[in-house]
């Protein structure tokens, strides 16, 4: 096998209490090799497990994914967060999809969030016509470089469905793995900075302004304008993008 690893599971956090939780939620009944690499303002937590990565860093929360993508070993990404947990067989499921796929097709799960049935997801939720896209999803390691990996003006959000909308551009679909699906637990007494309306609707501007045709009144299959990936000089030092984007986790 040329990966050690076949899924590398991504996350960007500041808060490290639930990975214990995280891990053995995607353990369940599990045959499929994978590693969790876990990046942010954390502290770093020794453990025994080989296939565990802790990275201390205090950039921003996409860049933290970005991060994780490049330390990656698998052949598979799979971008999440820390209050999300797996049905069991989940990365069986997975990779049962992986194998009926092409290497520019997203495979996404349903999501459930709280006690709520488990959904499909759009782009966005208004409109209905918008493109199938989910919250958490998987995408192949080298076609996720070949095209510039995440945009570095996305903060936190939004750069996921920028990220698989370039999958789409490519001809690439989104397929949906059945059987399993990704749940929310939330933290107790702690706000996920990721979904503060300021840092939601300034990344939402940029991907409507990179997506949406105003005048068809439609998301295009084309991107307005090219990828401004991270850089790898300094990447666990300094965020990069707009002025004071290291801040966003204080």
């Amino acid at each position: 096998m040329e990966n050690k690893y076949l899924i590398s599971v991504l996350v960007s956090s500041k808060y490290i209490g639930l990975w214990e939780n995280v891990y053995r939620s995607l353990n369940q009944n599990n045959n499929i090799p994978f590693e969790l690499i876990w990046v942010g303002p954390i502290p770093i937590k020794e453990n025994a497990l080989k296939n565990v990565k802790f990275i201390k860093t205090h950039v921003k929360p996409s860049q933290c994914w970005e991060i994780a993508a490049r330390l990656a070993k698998g052949k598979y990404l799979l971008p999440s967060c820390d209050d999300v947990m797996f049905s069991v067989s989940f990365l069986n499921k997975i990779y049962e999809t992986i194998l009926t796929s092409s290497k520019i097709d997203i495979i996404y799960t349903k999501y459930r969030k709280n006690s709520n049935a488990a959904v499909k997801q759009r782009v966005d939720k208004k409109r209905k016509k918008s493109p199938i896209a989910g919250l958490i999803s998987v995408y192949d390691r080298k076609i996720w470089r070949k095209i510039g990996g995440i945009d570095r003006r996305f903060t936190a959000i939004w750069w996921s469905y920028d990220l698989q909308m370039r999958f789409f551009e490519l001809g690439g679909k989104a397929i949906m793995a059945k059987e399993c699906y990704s749940k929310e637990k939330s933290h107790r007494g702690k706000k996920s900075l990721t979904r503060t309306p300021r840092i939601a609707s300034k990344d939402k501007r940029l991907f409507n302004e990179l997506w949406y045709d105003n005048i068809n009144r439609k998301y295009s299959t084309k991107r307005s304008s090219p990828v401004y990936s991270f850089s790898d000089k300094k990447i666990l030092k300094i965020s990069q993008g707009e002025k004071g984007e290291d801040k966003y986790w204080k």
